[in-house]
């Protein structure tokens, strides 16, 4: 979960004085998502398009997993069981 908190002084180093922002970014605890599809290679070529990177995978008689990550680091699967 991320809150964007913009929260504005006054900055009274310089006359006149002037209002500055601030930006206060809260991250809670990491989330990681799982997507189920069908076709884990066509999807892991799409997040490969659109900036996303694919980090290593797995094969099995169970099925195929990807692991991902969005063009900021935050980690996912890309599942087909």
């Amino acid at each position: 979960m991320i809150f964007i908190y913009k929260r504005k002084r006054l900055d009274q180093q310089q006359p006149p004085p002037r209002q500055l922002s601030e930006i206060i970014l809260v991250i809670g605890p990491p989330v990681h998502i799982d997507f189920l599809t069908e076709n884990v290679d066509e999807i892991v070529k799409r997040i490969i398009k659109l900036g996303g990177k694919h980090e290593s995978g797995e094969r099995g008689d169970w099925g195929t997993i990807a692991y991902c990550s969005d063009p900021f680091g935050n980690g996912f699967c890309v599942i087909n069981e």
